[in-house]
């Protein structure tokens, strides 16, 4: 697929040439973010604002290497050609990454590519999240043993919304961290477009002759995604999915000519794809420069794939993976892998993450500082300020040993939500007879036997709402927290949600 994932909605009306755009006021810098939702602008190359209605943005010129900065954070996989380094410094340019949309959204591992794309726009580069509404039908055979399933249109268009969703909402939160470290830096436009747009009434004799002439099969069978499929795969692979490297070099081609987009992003695994793209270019426009630039696909120090807890993908919409489960799984990074992640997930500068690792020695290592520094930042910018602080907050209730009264019903319903729940009903908590701890304790599960809860009782290892429990009884006036839930805890890490009805 094309690098990531994202989304957008599937365009209805792809030849209205209407567009909506959205514009950043709040940033210091003369500069507009522009959401492209429908289409393409009549005039897509007017210099005097590319792209849409807005204000028009100051040149950039940077003093730093952009690629050299990549390379020292760990961002660069390979490169087509070094002298981009040159390119990017002393010439503004527009930048593309690709996501097909084979999930509701993005998860945690996709954004290597999404904050490396954002850095370019921070560097005062134009940049483009391309939604695959037409690629996404066909799927990428890339790092994949057997054919993707087919997603049915009502499927694929609710992909597309809610990755397009993701992605204005990460812009949003990276560029407000950003003002607030240096306002004065113009930044880039950004754009989201739908490559259905381009293929809807693309007729597929028109696309053949003018697109097919450019490539040649032996080279398409070499791509290390069609070899490793022929050689490992029963089943072989489908004509659907080897026609999938066209597509994606002839969109690199198309935004070339519409956008004067010279660069194509992608994971390390879309370089075989990235190539055939700058390839189809240099033979279809006479030897027009472009160029290719991937990042590396994250794996942890023992061997995982970023992104995966428990086998289960860490998501970047908050109904899928919550803030507080997004904050405790970057703050359980082991200290092998945080340096790296603070520099390929984060847009703190090097001076941090270095000082960051410094404060980090074996008397402080309990702290977890650099992982604190982690959740914090990412789910900031997946999230927003408020939603990391409340994570932040339940985090430190939870294993910091504070009192859970502080915390909303709704955060404990989320921090709680993998635990045991056991409904009750609240007159046995509040009747004339006081509802014993240990009888409590009991029939929600928590203890096999009474005998076990009055041990751990008196050895002051049963918890009330991360309380130390220091009286035999429940008392439902100050247990019941927000009228409805009690949180028991026995030693360090097992607990029942009472739920009171």
């Amino acid at each position: 697929m094309h690098a990531c994932i994202v989304s957008s909605r599937i365009l209805s009306h792809v030849c209205s040439q209407r567009t909506l755009s959205r514009t950043y006021k709040n940033v210091s810098a003369p500069s507009a973010f522009l959401y492209v939702k429908h289409g393409l602008p009549c005039t897509p190359r007017k210099k005097s604002h590319p792209y849409g209605t807005g204000v028009a943005r100051d040149k950039h010129i940077s003093g730093d290497d952009l690629l050299d900065t990549l390379r020292k954070r760990g961002l660069v996989a390979d490169c087509t050609d070094d002298e981009l380094g040159h390119i990017i410094k002393n010439n503004e340019q527009t930048v593309y990454c690709g996501f097909d949309p084979t999930a509701p959204t993005l998860h945690v591992g996709n954004l290597v590519t999404v904050m490396t794309l954002i850095r370019f726009a921070l560097y005062g580069h134009n940049i483009i999240f391309l939604v695959g509404g037409a690629t996404g039908r066909i799927g990428d055979p890339s790092g994949r043993s057997v054919e993707r399933t087919m997603m049915d249109s009502p499927s694929l268009n609710s992909n597309l919304d809610g990755i397009r969703s993701t992605i204005h909402r990460i812009c949003d939160n990276a560029f407000a961290q950003y003002k607030l470290a240096d306002g004065q830096r113009p930044i880039g436009n950004v754009h989201v477009v739908d490559n259905y747009s381009w293929y809807n009434n693309f007729s597929i004799i028109n696309f053949l002759s003018e697109i097919g002439p450019h490539f040649r099969v032996q080279s398409m069978l070499s791509k290390h995604s069609v070899k490793s499929r022929l050689e490992q795969s029963e089943s072989g692979l489908t004509f659907l999915e080897f026609s999938y490297q066209v597509l994606q070099a002839y969109d690199f081609l198309y935004l070339r000519d519409t956008y004067g987009c010279h660069i194509q992003l992608g994971g390390a695994d879309q370089w075989g794809n990235i190539t055939a793209g700058c390839d189809l270019i240099r033979k279809a426009r006479k030897g027009a420069s472009v160029y290719g630039l991937t990042v590396p696909l994250v794996t942890t120090s023992t061997g995982v794939k970023f992104g995966k807890s428990a086998g289960n993908a860490v998501w970047l919409e908050e109904s899928m993976t919550s803030p507080y489960h997004l904050y405790q799984f970057l703050l359980n990074t082991a200290d092998a892998d945080v340096e790296r992640l603070l520099n390929l997930l984060t847009l703190l500068d090097t001076a941090t993450v270095d000082a960051t690792m410094r404060a980090h020695s074996d008397q402080t290592a309990h702290l977890r500082g650099p992982q604190r520094l982690l959740a914090a930042t990412v789910t900031t910018l997946i999230h927003g300020a408020e939603a990391a602080s409340n994570a932040e907050a339940a985090s430190q209730a939870l294993f910091g040993g504070t009192d859970l009264r502080g915390i909303s019903a709704a955060h404990l319903r989320d921090m709680f939500r993998d635990a045991p729940t056991v409904t009750l009903s609240k007159s046995d908590a509040t009747g004339t007879t006081p509802l014993s701890l240990v009888d409590l304790a009991t029939a929600t599960g928590l203890f096999t036997s009474k005998k076990d809860a009055r041990r751990t009782l008196a050895s002051g290892g049963l918890y009330v709402n991360n309380v130390k429990a220091e009286h035999v009884h429940f008392n439902a006036d100050v247990d019941v927290l927000h009228d409805t839930v009690t949180i028991l805890r026995k030693g360090k890490r097992n607990y029942v949600v009472v739920q009171w009805t």
